[in-house]
């Protein structure tokens, strides 16, 4: 009988120092939590300035100062243009751009520190927009000047193959007359007629030679100037083509009057037209000059406000840098804050875990819980008169006392089940004597009257066979109480031998047909228990099987520590409703008259089975086919 210890107000101080020790561990941590919660709102204070005023501004000016590059390089391209197609497409891509731009200005955030700055740049921005509609209208013009050069380019082409074919045939002429003239036979140098005659053709040959030269020159010089000029090189360039001018005009009356002459003098006027006159090569020099030197000058205000707006931009990305910089500062300043909060507050729990370990846990628990582990080992070894030596009013102390009231039912079940095993040696051995004598008794008498009548030979026979089959019975119990109770060896053993063995005392007729298979190499395990189960398995086999022979297969594998063995039959085969019923003590599937048995072969192979940590199933289908099948585990080790 289990002893009841009266309950104590104290019984539950361990758990109390636990619990409390859990209390200021939990404390710790809500406090960790709440300073934890209170720097975070910083931290999270300190990333909404970054990522609602900061960041945006920052790439807002950065894609901005991108925004100004591309302008820069579209008005460069716009300078450079050829075409007023190509000008007018440039100066609407740059416009666009300055769209952008204002569209970019209007999203950076309007703060106090830059707010006059972002103002300034869209001023700055609107007065660019005009220098570039400017820039477009001299661009064109300037464009339109060029068109005209090209004109006035054609028509001194013109001129100047007009005056080359009007001169070069009369040089050509006055050259072949004057040479004959001056290698004629006969002529007499003193002849005065023959003299004026070559002063003639002479100075013919010079006016004609520096009219054409002058005409050249002049038709080349005004060709240069069909190009743009600067203003240094427009001024030289007009001086000698006037004093090239003065020098043809000189030169042509000097010419006989005739259609020569007023060719000349007209392609001259004409030359004079393209080149002096209104309109002319000289006149539209001045007028382009003056148009790259305000394009140039727009230009170069453009740039000095291009370069005021790359300055604000450029104080706006290090305001907000600056801004970004103070941010990170601040984050991680809290952040460090936060792991030094949460460092503490761990070096807190940490030491008051520690000296919870100390006081409550090792002392307290560990080392008692120690001396009463090895009290409950001994006890579970056998032991009954173990003492454990622990004081106090708490579980463990409690648990130290249970142990001694549960070795003190220990020993008192030990005496029971001593007098139970003697009682039952005592019962068997008395009653083995009077079953013996009844058997004999009925022996003899069978011996002695032989006349006796059938029905009275019958009963008599009937009675030695009950007696048989009690103390058959009464055997099988001695051996299903003693199952399991020996100390067995964990010895070297031949599997195959031991099957053999087995199969030759149940099966002394070799009725059945013995196949061994698989892992047949020796092994250490728990011979004498599993020549018990493979007696009883393989005698049912022969005991049950309802023809004169048949075949019993056994299949044997070993592994990871233990091994799996399987007795197959050809017999009749076990319902299934039957299957689970057939390892209960007594249950038999055919009555005693049939089979001789006590019903409890099958319930001893369970309990080895389950001793040594297997199980045991059993597979029949007779309404399918003949045979069943009982698989097992059983432990074993490879031999050294």
């Amino acid at each position: 009988m289990i002893k009841e210890e009266p309950s104590s107000p104290r019984i539950a101080s361990a758990v109390f120092r636990l619990r409390a020790t859990f209390a200021i561990v939990l404390g710790l941590f809500l406090i960790a939590l709440v300073l934890g919660a209170w720097q975070l709102s910083r931290l999270e204070r300190s990333q909404a300035i970054a990522v609602e005023r900061s960041v945006p501004a920052l790439v807002s000016s950065q894609v901005l100062a991108r925004q100004l590059s591309t302008f820069l390089r579209r008005n460069d391209e716009l300078r450079l243009a050829d075409t007023a197609t190509e000008t007018t497409t440039l100066h609407e891509a740059v416009r666009a751009i300055s769209s952008s731009m204002h569209a970019t200005l209007d999203q950076l955030p309007r703060e106090a520190s830059f707010e006059s700055t972002i103002e300034r740049i869209d001023q700055d921005l609107s007065a660019i927009e005009d220098q570039t509609d400017a820039l477009k209208s001299l661009k064109l013009d300037m464009l339109d000047s060029e068109v005209a050069f090209a004109e006035h380019r054609k028509a001194l082409e013109t001129i100047g193959t007009v005056t080359r074919e009007l001169l070069e045939p009369q040089l050509i002429e006055v050259g072949s007359t004057l040479a004959t003239t001056l290698g004629g036979a006969g002529v007499a140098l003193a002849d005065t007629n023959s003299s004026m005659e070559i002063l003639r053709l002479v100075e013919r040959q010079d006016a004609l030679t520096i009219i054409a030269v002058r005409l050249g020159s002049v038709v080349d010089e005004a060709t240069q100037l069909a190009r743009p000029l600067d203003k240094e090189f427009l001024e030289a360039s007009a001086d000698r083509l006037r004093f090239n001018f003065r020098n043809i005009v000189s030169m042509i009356p000097t010419l006989d009057a005739g259609a020569l002459r007023e060719e000349l003098s007209r392609q001259t006027r004409d030359l004079w037209e393209h080149v002096a006159g209104t309109g002319g090569l000289v006149e539209l020099q001045e007028a382009h000059v003056g148009l790259e030197r305000r394009f140039e000058d727009i230009q170069s205000s453009q740039a000095s406000v291009i370069a005021n707006v790359s300055t604000r931009i450029g104080a706006i990305v290090e305001s907000t840098r600056k801004d970004v910089s103070t941010t990170a500062v601040t984050f991680d300043r809290v952040l460090f804050q936060t792991f030094v909060l949460f460092m503490l507050v761990g070096l807190s729990i940490v030491t008051v875990v520690a000296l919870a370990s100390w006081h409550i846990v090792e002392r307290q628990i560990n080392r008692r819980m120690s001396r009463l582990t090895d009290a409950v080992l001994q006890t579970a070894a056998g032991g009954t008169d173990i003492s454990v030596q622990i004081d106090g009013r708490d579980e463990i102390s409690a648990m130290a006392r249970a142990l001694e009231t549960f070795q003190e039912n220990a020993l008192a079940l030990r005496r029971s089940n001593n007098d139970l095993e003697q009682f039952a040696y005592a019962a068997a051995h008395d009653m083995r004597t009077p079953l013996n004598a009844i058997k004999h008794l009925a022996e003899w008498t069978l011996e002695d009257n032989a006349d006796l009548g059938a029905d009275c030979q019958a009963n008599l026979h009937k009675i030695m066979q009950r007696a048989t089959r009690l103390a058959t019975l009464q055997n099988d119990l001695l051996k299903y109480s003693h199952a399991g109770h020996g100390e067995d060896s964990y010895v070297a053993t031949d599997p195959e031998a031991l099957i053999r063995d087995q199969a030759e005392l149940t099966d002394t007729d070799q009725r059945l047909v013995l196949t061994i298979e698989g892992d047949l190499q020796p092994m250490m395990t728990y011979a004498v228990p599993l020549g018990q189960v493979l007696l009883n398995l393989m005698s049912n086999a022969v005991k049950y099987h309802d023809k004169e022979t048949g075949r019993l297969h056994v299949d044997l594998q070993q592994g990871d520590g233990r091994m799996t063995v399987t007795v197959q039959d050809d017999g009749p085969g076990i319902p299934v409703e039957y299957q689970k019923q057939i390892f209960e003590l007594f249950k038999r599937l055919k009555s005693q008259d049939a089979v001789e048995g006590s019903g409890l072969g099958l319930s001893m192979v369970r309990k080895l089975v389950g001793r040594y940590g297997g199980s045991i199933d059993v597979h029949s289908e007779p309404e399918r086919h003949r045979g069943t099948t009982f698989t097992f585990d059983w432990p074993c080790s490879p031999q050294p």
